[in-house]
C-alpha cells in the first residue's frame, strides 16, 4: 500500500554552504528518493500553498519501507517562522545544517545575486554597507504577517545570515539537539567520505559510496579584498566565539580565505 509521506530529513541551511552538493550526493544513495526539485521552500515562502501541496512534492512510499526522503531549502535556517512551522508538521524530521566560514558565505551570496542580476550595488562593500537599512523592520513584518514575503530579507541578508548561533538556538527551541547534525562545509568538501559517513549514520542509511563527488551549483569569481576580509573577520569575531560555545571547537575558521570553497 502506498501513501504520501512527510520528509524524513531537511537540509535547512546555510545558503552557499554546500547544500546543493549534499542534496546531489544523497540523491545517488539507493535508500533515498528525493523530489525532483531541491528547494521546495514550503516552510518559508510557499507556506500559503498548504500542506497538501507539500505532500505531493514527495514520492509515495510503501508502508514499512526503508526508503527515506527529504528536501533542502537553505532559507529555512534563517527564516524567522520556519522552525515553528516545521515543528508543527514534521516534529520527528532530522535536521541537517551546513555552516561555512561566514565571511566566505557572505561574499559568495553577494556574487550569486550579481550573477542573477538581483543586486543593483556595484560592489560587495556597498551592499554590506546598505544591509542594515535594507533589512530594517523586515523581520518584524514577517512575524506580524505570516504571509508577508520580504525580498530584502531573502536576497540581501549577506552579513546577517552568518550569525549562525542565534539561528540555531532559535531552532533548538522547537527541536532537541539529537535531531540536528551540523556539518562544517570546509570539512565536507575536503573529506566527503568522512562527512557522508556521519550523514548516513545520522539518517540510518547503509554505508554505500558510489558517488560522483563533483561540487554542485558553483560559480567562479574574483576573491574579496584583504581589507574587506579583515573587516569581516572582526565583524564575526564575537559570533565565532558564540558558535564554538554552542557547537564546540571544531566550528572555527582560519583567518585566511577558504580557497577550497571559493567557487561555491
Amino acid at each position: 500500500m502506498y501513501f504520501q509521506t512527510l520528509p524524513d530529513f531537511l537540509i535547512i541551511g546555510a545558503q552557499k554552504a554546500g547544500t546543493s552538493s549534499l542534496f546531489f550526493y544523497l540523491g545517488q544513495h539507493p535508500e533515498i528518493v528525493l523530489p525532483p526539485e531541491k528547494e521546495l521552500h514550503f516552510f518559508d515562502i510557499n507556506y500559503s500553498r498548504g500542506i497538501n501541496w507539500y505532500l505531493k512534492q514527495f514520492p509515495e512510499k510503501v508502508k514499512e519501507s526503508k526508503i527515506k526522503t527529504g528536501e533542502a531549502s537553505p532559507y529555512y535556517l534563517y527564516h524567522p517562522l520556519a522552525a515553528e512551522r516545521v515543528a508543527s508538521y514534521c516534529p520527528e524530521s532530522k535536521l541537517i545544517v551546513m555552516l561555512r566560514n561566514p565571511a566566505d558565505r557572505a561574499y559568495s551570496h553577494f556574487m550569486m545575486q550579481k550573477v542573477k542580476h538581483t543586486e543593483p550595488c556595484a560592489t560587495f562593500e556597498e551592499a554590506i554597507s546598505l544591509e542594515p537599512e535594507r533589512l530594517k523592520g523586515e523581520t518584524d513584518k514577517m512575524r506580524e504577517d505570516p504571509l508577508y514575503y520580504s525580498f530584502n530579507h531573502q536576497k540581501f541578508s549577506y552579513l546577517d545570515r552568518g550569525l549562525y548561533s542565534s539561528q540555531i538556538k532559535h531552532w533548538m527551541k522547537y527541536f532537541p539537539i539529537e535531531q540536528f547534525l551540523v556539518i562544517r562545509s570546509e570539512d565536507f568538501f575536503k573529506y566527503p567520505h568522512v562527512e557522508l559517513t556521519r550523514v548516513y549514520n545520522f539518517l540510518g542509511l547503509s554505508q554505500v559510496f558510489t558517488y560522483d563527488f563533483k561540487p554542485v551549483n558553483t560559480n567562479s569569481y574574483k576573491p574579496m579584498t584583504e581589507t574587506t576580509r579583515t573587516y569581516l573577520n572582526a565583524y564575526y569575531e564575537e559570533e565565532k566565539k558564540n558558535l564554538v560555545s554552542l557547537l564546540g571547537n571544531s566550528f572555527q575558521w582560519k583567518e585566511e580565505h577558504s580557497g577550497s570553497l571559493s567557487s561555491l
